[in-house]
């Protein structure tokens, strides 16, 4: 008891430091863009998600200046489960590979015509590795039947295979299902099966989670893969090192995290590279891939919706808007960054009163924000900053359709 108390205590510090207004810059620009958010607002019904690629392609620049002065042998992967609206973007058509993880996103990663996949996850269908195989993607295998299984279809192709590590950086770190763990030699019988089934493993793959802003993780991790690379005497035959995602955004800290902060893109480009320079100094650097989600897409897309009724009890403004929190999933992660506008899109400053926003279900509980914001009207605009991960894709449908997604 004692311990939830003072856990209490600092989290509520903790967000009394956390400023959502410093964060503002990175989002939609409602005032630079107002023209053309108005001209989608007149075509489109509320809710609807608007993004602006010009975010995404900043992210993807940063990222991109961060290895090319680190490592120069790279590939960046968009991974597709953060957002499945964008997919048929031409920008991440002709900008990122496509990162999947099950039989259903490698049909939309061929569909949408991604020239080069990565496939990923714990579950493969037999008929899906077979079109990877064919498609000569890069797989990278999660358990032991997954060697099995490739190796009926591995008829001396250019497939490149990968083995899923599992890696506890530290004391913090929560034990994963998924991969083939290092610490118990999992990884080094996953070695010895693969090459009894002539399945040539080329890479190693790591994903150390979601929403990480500590970079030594990433620095901890890319020790334990290099010295897993000596020890085996994998620097030769090792072509890729593939170092999933987890780069965090500027939306809210989640709910249960003490401690955030938000490092610069290179910071963890240089905590995965510094340490595997050691490994391949002399030999060729293996290409090291990234498979970002959140990082690329968060920040980048804002919901829209309008109000649907008001009352005032108790000094609170009880506010019923046209979204929901089927529509808004990561509401349970954490705080919405939330702006109001008036109906031609001017921000709504001054002294706020405390605020609960319900969403349109019949739920008694599809509550969508608790706190203050300025004094609402009716026909004002709700702006929920920083939604592009997660919420379209984890949408359920359940009573209303998932709102559209349109870029500005």
């Amino acid at each position: 008891m004692v311990k939830f108390i003072i856990k209490s205590l600092l989290n509520k510090a903790h967000f009394l430091n956390w400023n959502q207004d410093d964060y503002l810059k990175y989002f939609l620009s409602i005032s630079n863009n107002k023209n053309k958010i108005k001209t989608i607002l007149a075509k489109e019904n509320t809710p609807i998600f608007i993004g602006d690629t010009k975010i995404i392609a900043q992210r993807h620049h940063d990222l991109k200046n961060a290895l090319e002065k680190n490592w120069l042998n790279y590939q960046i992967s968009y991974s597709f489960k953060t957002n499945y609206s964008i997919i048929e973007n031409n920008y991440f058509k002709n900008n990122f590979w496509a990162e999947v993880v099950s039989a259903k996103e490698y049909l939309l990663a061929e569909k949408n015509q991604y020239k080069n996949i990565i496939f990923n996850g714990p579950l493969k269908t037999e008929s899906s590795l077979k079109q990877a195989i064919k498609n000569n993607s890069i797989i990278n295998l999660d358990h032991e039947s997954e060697i099995t299984k490739v190796a009926k279809h591995n008829n001396k192709t250019k497939t490149n295979f990968g083995l899923r590590l599992n890696i506890i950086t530290d004391q913090t770190t929560q034990k994963s299902r998924f991969g083939f763990s290092i610490e118990n030699k999992q990884a080094e019988k996953a070695l010895k099966i693969a090459k009894i089934n002539n399945v040539s493993i080329s890479g190693l793959h790591i994903h150390l989670g979601t929403n990480i802003p500590n970079c030594k993780k990433y620095q901890q991790a890319a020790k334990k893969i290099s010295d897993f690379i000596v020890k085996n005497k994998l620097t030769k035959q090792i072509r890729y090192i593939d170092f999933g995602g987890g780069f965090v955004s500027h939306a809210n800290p989640p709910n249960d995290r003490l401690n955030w902060n938000i490092p610069d893109i290179e910071e963890y480009i240089q905590a995965i590279t510094t340490t595997l320079k050691q490994v391949f100094h002399r030999e060729k650097k293996p290409i090291l891939l990234v498979e970002p989600g959140r990082y690329l897409v968060e920040d980048a897309i804002s919901l829209f919706s309008r109000i649907e009724n008001k009352k005032i009890e108790n000094q609170t403004q009880l506010i019923t808007t046209d979204t929901s929190i089927n529509m808004l999933p990561i509401t349970h992660y954490r705080k919405h960054i939330v702006q109001i506008a008036k109906e031609n899109l001017n921000i709504k400053t001054g002294k706020k009163i405390k605020t609960i926003i319900y969403g349109a279900t019949c739920q008694e509980d599809d509550i969508l924000f608790e706190g203050y914001l300025p004094k609402i009207s009716e026909s004002d605009y709700l702006i929920w900053h920083a939604t592009g991960a997660y919420n379209d894709s984890m949408n359920s449908n359940f009573i209303f359709d998932k709102p559209k997604t349109v870029f500005i």
